[in-house]
């Protein structure tokens, strides 16, 4: 796989893999023929690597070409993790947490909430408590909330309006058709007057200082204009982040470049950004019904904005079964959109940052 290490070179790591036929689903033109094959990653295994090793050691065919191997990776690896650079990681890591508690409250400008509400009863209850409770919401935030439901569907409604009698930053409206998320999330930041602005989805939960702590780290790094963080992932709907097991898979996402980017929408699905992006970029292309944040921020990338990852977990991710990007019934068009974002943007990686 193609990967950019810590100084921005380029280099090719090797995987495990197993070589089997591609889906038929991933065909892609002129890309991945019907007749190739495909390496399918293997799963990682501490335990069977040092099983695998110690055989490899101790065959009189291998075991000479695998202790040079070994001397070699052992002498990578005593350089890259010497105790000196694992101190200043430590340190850049600590400064960066510091940067952000030193920020007083009063700095913190007005963010822009925006929610696309469809088909959300089982999770607009528990939204409303999550977000009200953020340790910036009633003094920082402006929560803009556009119901996309047909006419019939009232409960979420409702619900809002419990909230908004109590919280008069919250904007309600109800939208006479549903012009798509990206749609809805294009009129919610036309609507708002925040100067950072977060998406905030129905079904995901974040730490109740993930607001503050995203708005601060824009604050202390004036030169990026997107903060995005790791999140847990939950498959049980309505998991609060108190609420979050030990053992809670997460991910992990990549330092910010524009290669990492084509690898993955590292903002994901709670990402803070400066409102200024829309001045220069435009707005979320609302032809995407999947694809548009990450045609967003490669467009951002790209035209030369950075982007940096918050060194901690603030979300909490839902796989839900029967969302958008989740769903499995979705996964052809899904598909086709992702692949024209990513051919579209691939062939801009070694030209100038597009203003």
């Amino acid at each position: 796989d193609f990967l950019v290490d810590e100084q921005g070179v380029e280099h090719f790591y090797s995987v495990s893999y197993d070589l089997n036929h591609v889906q038929e689903e991933a065909v892609w033109k002129d890309v991945l023929i019907k007749e190739s094959m495909w390496a399918f990653a293997r799963e990682g295994s501490y335990k069977k690597n040092i099983r695998q090793c110690y055989e490899d050691l101790t065959d009189p065919k291998t075991a000479k070409k695998t202790l040079s191997l070994c001397k070699k990776y052992a002498k990578e690896l005593k350089a890259r993790f010497t105790e000196e650079k694992m101190y200043a990681a430590f340190i850049s890591a600590m400064s960066d947490s510091n940067q952000v508690e030193a920020v007083p409250l009063e700095e913190v400008p007005k963010i822009s909430l925006i929610t696309s509400v469809f088909n959300s009863a089982e999770h607009i209850e528990q939204l409303m408590e999550d977000v009200t409770r953020q340790t910036v919401f009633d003094d920082k935030c402006e929560w803009i909330i556009l119901n996309a439901n047909p006419p019939e569907d009232n409960f979420e409604e409702e619900v809002i309006l419990k909230y908004a009698e109590k919280h008069p930053n919250i904007v309600y409206q109800r939208l006479k058709k549903d012009p798509g998320v990206y749609g809805v999330w294009n009129k919610a930041i036309e609507m708002s007057t925040g100067e950072y602005i977060t998406n905030v989805n129905c079904d995901d939960r974040r730490a109740p200082w993930a607001l503050e702590h995203q708005a601060k780290t824009l604050i202390t790094n004036p030169d990026v204009g997107l903060v995005y963080n790791d999140s847990y992932i939950t498959k049980d709907a309505n998991t609060m982040w108190e609420n979050i097991g030990i053992n809670c898979e997460r991910y992990n996402f990549e330092s910010f470049s524009k290669e990492a980017m084509l690898r993955g929408n590292l903002p994901h699905n709670n990402p803070m950004w400066r409102r200024t992006l829309h001045d220069t970029y435009g707005m979320f292309d609302d032809k995407y019904k999947s694809a548009g944040d990450w045609e967003f921020w490669l467009r951002c990338a790209f035209g030369g904005t950075k982007f940096k990852k918050y060194n901690d977990i603030l979300g909490v991710y839902y796989f839900n079964p029967n969302g958008i990007s989740t769903n499995e019934d979705n996964f052809v068009w899904k598909q086709a959109e992702e692949k024209e974002v990513f051919k579209k943007y691939f062939t801009q990686l070694n030209q100038p940052p597009n203003k």
